[in-house]
């Protein structure tokens, strides 16, 4: 009869610290703020970020107008697993089709830092079984900020 109780209290525990352990795991996994979600600290900022959630958005749709809008004339684009450099033109001309193969992207919270009309933003990505880091580099043209380019 002792025997059964160690073993009731046993199991119990195990299903309780699974519990406890699902539960943490879970707060971790759904509190990670996204880009969609951050707060921006600043007007510069919240700018900036609406430039970025406009630039996923088009990438995505392979809206290739609405992506060139984003980028200034001599942006310089990072893409594929060999991380290959393209300038705007190039890039431009293989958006629609690597935007309809792409999975959707998730952008993690941003770390911006900004010095005058220059910003970079760093911020983690998600794309079907690839997780990364993008750092994005953006200037202010004409009072308006632009993606110069981004590395990852």
């Amino acid at each position: 009869m002792f025997k059964r109780n160690i073993k009731k209290r046993s199991v119990l525990h195990r299903w309780l610290l699974c519990c406890a352990l699902l539960f943490g795991f879970s707060l971790v996994l759904f509190s990670c703020a996204t880009l969609k979600d951050s707060k921006p600290k600043s007007q510069e900022e919240a700018l900036i970020k609406k430039v970025l959630v406009a630039f996923w958005d088009a990438f995505e749709k392979g809206d290739v107008k609405g992506v060139s809008a984003l980028l200034t004339e001599n942006a310089t684009c990072m893409t594929g697993k060999d991380r290959k450099v393209f300038s705007k033109k190039e890039y431009l001309d293989t958006l629609s089709q690597r935007a309809g193969d792409s999975p959707h992207i998730v952008m993690g919270e941003p770390q911006m830092s900004i010095k005058g009309d220059k910003a970079d933003v760093k911020c983690s990505v998600t794309r079907d079984q690839w997780y990364g880091q993008f750092v994005f580099h953006l200037i202010k043209e004409n009072g308006k900020w632009l993606i110069m380019g981004w590395k990852y």
